[in-house]
């Protein structure tokens, strides 16, 4: 490891010294070189997009507590934004004898999706540019960001870097190098560089097997699908699987553009989106949620750019004529292919990826505009999976130790999360007037609600647009200043209390201050900032006295930038701010008060519960059905008891507060019904109280 990179389980030694144990003992269990645990997963949580990368080279978006659906939350601070469903990724080539000494016209090695891989982990880490915070609530560690952090190199062009090396039965070593910034317009996209080398290593140790292979006519190819989890809860006709996903690319004639035809496509990309339904009787496009006031549940465009090909080991200049594209109408593939035996299957795959078996129409689509075909979903795209994007990178032919390098960007945009609130209740309500995104006005609700949907479409171009600038430029964009070393929210008696640190590295001279965003009752809704100071009158303590008592609040703190590092070349100018994400706390912090001197004092808040007066009480969010203990004693039993005596819950207060919450939940997680019921209140020395309250459901 280079001399400036910093290990990061050592750098929090003197905090934390479990976690140097911690790192110690994996290091015993997987040795730094070796096949690693093929299901392990670095997340990257920093910026509007969260998305994480799976050690055997590809990923399958399944996530036990939900079901399908796990990655590509966008926007990560709203739950259920999860639009990943898998990428299945092989390499296959022609011609190859194996170290058995046997021939295959075509061999294949497959990462991996939902089915198993061959691919043979033996790296995957992430490393960090700097320390991220450490975020507190009452004394709590309240922060997520920092997991999965391998080691810190101050020298990195953007804040994260996940490094995933597989080894393959064909001998080729494929490399994953995936770049991520929180700078809030890079955020929501990846770079992903793919490096292509014939190491003949088929496996995980040293020896090489394959030393004098030439892997020839050699295609990296991946067919990418894409679904929205919420939207599968809420649409109907099969989109628990991805149907209706509609797969649309450009580049055709990106070779043009780059000889200066400005009528070409300037990009190579492709990008999905829900699509209408046939089987629904109302247009679904946006995921209206019906169950609901009609919020848009899935009005994502989600995408890759293709930025740059080898055209081959001693050539290191762009392919424009790279990547072969198209869309799999059926989600199906190959799949005698992934056990790398069947050897019609494998000329199947190759002959995928080459474009062969790419026909203008039928299962694999070429260059079909499917955002131009309007509002009609392909009938012929029935099966339950829908559409995915495919690509094919080849043909190389590598000599050993020759290698190759394929770099492409991956992202996701659209319509914010106010927007698809404002437009799904005006859609719901049919209210004649609707204005479209133009400044034009309509009458037609569903042209209304796909017209602003559709502005998706240029939201991911531009995200493309930002991500090959990004490319371009050496990864180099303009940086916010890094986010305060530390956060620590503590719940006072009339006050919630904020204070943080300067990070370790200080600020530039284009420091400007800090911003301080609230949010109500829980997680996933909007901010309001309530609070800003800047140079020369920046300060590190900030006391919210607007908070009451009883309600939930949740905080993060960003600095920014005068701006005068960020000229507009790549991205719009102006001051720039730390990623939300660093600070945000995930534990509620609230008004506490100091314990109740006698019993007498204790209160039972709301009493009665009225379940219809939730918006009158604690809100109707994660707080709407908390019953509060006030003035209680700092150290305490209380035992809930229905009318004739049960004993449904059991609180064990011992923060030396005067408050406590409970959720109406019993001991077995039932949400209680109407009644009256008994509280018993006990201090360690025996002293006690009984107190009634009334809950009307």
């Amino acid at each position: 490891m280079d001399s400036d990179i910093k290990d990061y389980s050592m750098r929090k030694t003197v905090k934390y010294s479990y976690v140097l144990m911690f790192f110690i003992l994996v290091s015993l269990v997987n040795p730094a070189r070796g096949q690693l645990d093929p299901e392990l997963k670095k997340w990257i949580k920093i910026g509007s997009m969260h998305h994480y990368y799976s050690a055997r080279g590809a990923e399958w978006g399944s996530n036990p507590s939900t079901g399908l659906f796990d990655g590509f939350r966008w926007p990560a601070n709203y739950s259920n934004q999860d639009n990943f469903c898998i990428i299945r990724t092989w390499l296959v080539c022609r011609d190859f004898m194996d170290e058995n000494n046997t021939f295959w016209n075509y061999k294949s090695a497959f990462m991996g999706g939902m089915e198993p891989g061959s691919s043979v982990p033996i790296e995957h880490k992430m490393v960090a540019q700097f320390d991220p915070p450490d975020v507190y609530v009452d004394d709590q560690l309240s922060s997520s960001v920092n997991t999965g952090i391998d080691a810190i190199d101050p020298s990195l062009p953007c804040d994260r870097k996940v490094v995933n090396t597989v080894n393959t039965p064909i001998g080729v070593t494929m490399t994953r190098n995936v770049y991520a910034n929180s700078q809030q317009y890079h955020d929501n996209y990846f770079i992903i560089e793919f490096i292509l080398e014939n190491t003949g290593n088929t496996d995980a140790d040293d020896e090489i097997e394959l030393p004098d292979q030439m892997v020839k006519e050699l295609y990296l190819g991946w067919l990418d699908h894409y679904a929205n989890r919420e939207a599968a809860w809420y649409v109907r006709g099969e989109h628990a699987w991805g149907k209706y996903m509609w797969v649309t690319q450009r580049g055709e004639n990106y070779a043009n553009y780059i000889t200066g035809d400005s009528n070409a496509d300037s990009m190579r990309c492709t990008w999905a989106w829900l699509g209408q339904v046939s089987s629904l009787d109302y247009d679904n496009i946006g995921g209206p949620l019906l169950q609901g006031y009609g919020r848009l549940t899935n009005a994502q465009h989600i995408g890759m750019i293709y930025l740059h090909a080898d055209n081959g080991p001693d050539d290191s200049s762009d392919n424009p004529d790279l990547p072969v594209m198209g869309w799999n109408g059926n989600d199906t593939h190959p799949a005698s292919a992934s056990n790398g035996r069947d050897v019609n299957g494998m000329r199947t795959l190759w002959e995928m990826f080459a474009g062969i078996r790419l026909p203008e129409n039928g299962q694999y689509g070429g260059y079909d505009h499917m955002d131009e075909r309007g509002v009609s979903y392909p009938e012929d795209l029935a099966d339950a999976g829908g559409a995915s994007a495919l690509a094919g990178f080849g043909p190389y032919t590598l000599e050993p130790g020759e290698k190759v390098r394929i770099v492409v960007a991956e992202g996701i945009s659209g319509i914010n999360r106010q927007l698809c609130e404002e437009i799904g209740r005006n859609w719901n309500v049919q209210s004649g007037n609707y204005i479209l995104p133009g400044g034009s006005t309509t009458s037609s609700r569903n042209d209304y609600k796909n017209a602003w949907v559709y502005t998706g479409k240029d939201s991911i171009l531009q995200t493309f647009s930002r991500a090959r600038k990004c490319f371009e430029n050496g990864y180099i964009i303009p940086q916010p200043p890094n986010p305060p070393e530390n956060f620590t929210v503590r719940g006072m008696g009339n006050r919630i209390r904020l204070s943080w640190e300067d990070p370790r590295q200080g600020y530039a001279a284009d420091f400007a201050g800090f911003n301080i965003y609230r949010a109500v009752e829980k997680q996933d809704t909007v901010y309001q900032k309530i609070f800003s100071c800047t140079m020369p009158d920046s300060v590190h303590t900030f006391d919210d006295i607007t908070a009451i008592r009883g309600f939930s609040y949740y905080y993060y703190i960003t600095a920014f930038n005068d701006g005068s590092n960020n000229d507009g070349t790549l991205n719009p100018k102006g001051p720039l701010e730390s990623s939300r994400f660093y600070t945000t706390t995930v534990l509620p912090a609230a008004l506490k008060r100091p314990p109740g001197e006698t019993l007498e004092e204790i209160r039972i808040v709301p009493n009665p519960y009225n379940i219809t007066m939730r918006s009158h009480q604690y809100g109707t969010q994660e707080d709407r059905d908390k019953i509060m203990f006030l003035n209680i004693p700092g150290e305490c039993t209380i035992q809930i008891f229905t009318e004739r005596g049960d004993l449904i819950r059991t609180l064990y207060h011992d923060d030396g507060t005067g408050d406590e919450t409970w959720n109406s939940v019993t001991s077995r997680r039932q949400v209680v019904v109407s009644g009256i019921y008994i509280a018993h209140i006990e201090t360690p020395d025996g002293q006690s109280i009984f107190k009634k309250f009334i809950i009307i459901r």
